[in-house]
Order: C-alpha cells, then structure tokens, then sequence
C-alpha cells in the first residue's frame, strides 16, 4: 500500500473514530447526570484523547499536551449523609435499590446503540495495530537523526500512527467496559466489577504490541539507547524515547523497588538528544533521581561534627568561670550545656528530616512516573447492601 493510500485510510478512520466519540459521549452524559459524575471524567478521556488524535494528525503534539491528558480522567467520589448506623444503612439499601432501577432502564436505553460502534472500533483498531507494529520493526540510523529536522520529521510520521491506535485501543475499551456494566446492570448486578480504563492501561497496550513486534524488551532498550546508543534503533525504542507517556510507563518499572531506584545518564549521542527534547516525563525523572543521588552522597554532618567543637568551647569556658569564682563557673557551665543541647537538637532534627526524605523520595519518583504514564487509583464504591442488624452490631464494638 503506498503512502497516500495510507494516508487516505488514516483520514476516513479519524473521522469513524470522531463518530464513535459522539456516540460515547452521548452515553456518557447521560450516565453522569443519572447514575454516578464520574462517568464525566471519561468522557473527559475520551475527548482528550480523540482530539490528540487530530492533533496529530495535523503535525507533532508536544510532551506537554501529552503530560496534560494524563491527568484527564481522576475519578470522583460520593458520601451518603446518614445520621446514625440503622438510618444510614436503611438509606443505603433504598438507594441502591432506587440506583438499580435507574441503571436498568439506563442499560436497555442505551445498549442496543452501544452495540453500532463496535464493527468501527474493532476494524480501525486492527488495521492501526498493523500500521504501528510495522513502524515498531523498522530500524534507524542513528547518525541520521543528528539532524533536529530530520529527527523530527520521523517522529511526526511516526507519532500519528502511535496516537491513532492509542485513541481506537481507548475508546474500545471504554466501549467493552460499558457493554459489560450494561449486561451487569440488566442482569440485577450493580457493577459487571472490570475496572474502569484508564490511560495507564492504554500505555500497556501499546507497551505489549510495540514489544511484540520489535522483539525488544522495553526496559533493556530504553536504557541502552540512553546509556550506551547502537549504531541503529528500532521503530519501538524511538517511541519509548519520543512519547513521553511511553518513557513514563518505563520509568515507573525503573523507580519500582523502593530501595533501589535506577537512575538515567545524560545522553551524549546527538540523535537520541533529539528524540527525548521535550519528554518532560524523562525530565522529572531525572531530575528526582538527582535530587536522591546528592542526597544519598550527602549527609546531614554539619551538626553532627558541630558537638565537639561545642564541647570543648564549653570546657574552656567552664575553666575561664571557675578562675573567677564557683558562681561564674556553674553559671558558665550552664550556658555550655544549653548549647550543647541546642546543636544536639538540630543534629537530631536534621537527621530526622535527612532519613523520612530519603525513604520517601523513591516512593515519590515512582509515584510521580506512573501519573505521568497516566495511572489513576480507582476508589472502591460500596454498591453491596447490608444488614441492619449486623450494622448495628458492629457499631456497638
């Protein structure tokens, strides 16, 4: 197929998948302002990440834009006001109740339409999983990317193949996932119990593809492409290098061990300067692991060395006193003990600080990886009905 065929394929597809996204948004509208407002936050996802799409569609999208739609999509959540266990367990039940039949008559509304976009999803997302594992096996010069032009050049082909599947792998899980909470729901079950998707699970699906095609295991080929670059690259390490989500999703397995996290050289080969410009993704990494390098080469010493200088400036000054008399020396012994104690305080101080920082930086880089790669902890919804009776016994222990 040549390339204007392919071009031509990939405009009729943006627009199947602009169709499917009215059709989405629609449904999801309607979920919110009915069942829970949380369905707004992915239809959130879903616009954002359809327009990446067109905007790639239309020339390079920075790694900004990319960083902004990882925090699209943050699920909300509710509490039932209830005044005492017995009322707030009988309002519970009665709200589940009155919740049921409303996402009944919701399913059987909405189900049938629903069931229109899957022949679209499943086609576009087939054929764009073809075109992108094609882009993943071919290789590169790395020499020839020196150039910033030609360098961004490829990465602008490649990226609106990257961001087409990654929309059509998104909305199709959205799809399925309301498909089966409509079943669920028709069936008399409040929740069908898939998680929702999420951006996160998109990056491993592109992650488990770009894998698969290329042969290479993700981590080994990000690393040494950044430490110790090949004369060639592949299609797929490129993308992990340019797309900022990607470099996220890798650097999240890096900062995985809390006691171990590995840290990134700087690159020195021109090429691969060129592919990660603008990854802030890399950047924050990066910069936390520095942070946590001079930290670990650097420890709190200053007041630590401190007491001994105090020590012995409080003995002559405790000997200077008693030339004068007892009272000057005992009232000189305590102004050495008071500053004893004072340095020994901040030795102290410092060193807790030093410790709580340095256990809990690792756990901060990793956390702040796996948002950039777009992770989001859903919060568990209480959709099960209870006891009075048990409720009331719990309550009095």
């Amino acid at each position: 197929m040549s390339d204007n065929q392919i071009e031509k394929q990939m405009n009729d597809y943006l627009e199947e998948l602009r169709s499917v996204e009215q059709e989405l948004n629609t449904q999801l509208d309607s979920l919110a302002e009915s069942i829970d407002k949380t369905y707004k936050s992915m239809k959130d996802m879903v616009v954002a990440i359809t327009d990446l799409a067109v905007h790639s569609s239309q020339g390079f999208v920075s790694g900004r834009y990319r960083s902004g739609i990882a925090s699209v999509g943050k699920l909300a959540t509710g509490l039932i006001e209830a005044y005492n266990v017995i009322d707030k367990t009988r309002k519970h039940n009665k709200y589940l109740d009155k919740l049921l039949a409303t996402k009944k008559a919701m399913a059987g509304e909405k189900k049938a339409s629903l069931q229109r976009v899957f022949p679209i999803l499943k086609k576009v997302n087939a054929r764009m999983e073809k075109l992108l594992a094609n882009e993943a096996a071919k290789t590169y010069s790395l020499n020839e990317l020196d150039s910033s032009n030609a360098c961004n050049m490829l990465m602008d082909n490649m990226d609106r193949f990257l961001d087409m599947y990654r929309t059509s792998d998104y909305l199709l899980k959205v799809s399925k996932y309301l498909d089966a909470e409509y079943a669920a729901w028709l069936a008399g079950n409040q929740t069908s119990g898939l998680q929702r998707p999420n951006y996160y699970l998109t990056n491993q699906s592109v992650m488990a593809l770009l894998e698969k095609a290329s042969g290479e295991k993700p981590v080994e080929a990000f690393v040494t492409a950044i430490d110790n670059p090949v004369d060639r690259i592949s299609g797929s390490t490129i993308y992990y290098l340019m797309d900022s989500q990607l470099s996220a999703t890798i650097l999240a397995s890096l900062s995985e061990k809390i006691d171990f996290v590995v840290s990134l050289p700087i690159p020195n080969n021109l090429g691969v300067i060129n592919i990660i410009e603008g990854n802030e993704a890399i950047s924050h990494y990066m910069g936390g692991t520095r942070v946590l390098k001079d930290m670990m080469d650097d420890s709190p010493e200053p007041w630590r060395w401190l007491k001994w200088p105090v020590i012995i400036f409080g003995i002559i000054l405790v000997c200077y006193g008693l030339k004068e008399s007892v009272l000057v020396g005992l009232v000189c012994a305590a102004i050495a003990f008071a500053l004893y104690k004072y340095v020994e305080k901040k030795s102290d101080e410092a060193l807790e600080d030093y410790v709580l920082t340095l256990t809990s930086l690792p756990e901060t880089i990793h956390e702040d990886a796996l948002a950039d790669a777009g992770y989001v902890e859903e919060v568990a919804v209480d959709l099960e009905k209870r006891s009075v009776i048990e409720e009331t016994f719990k309550s009095m222990f």
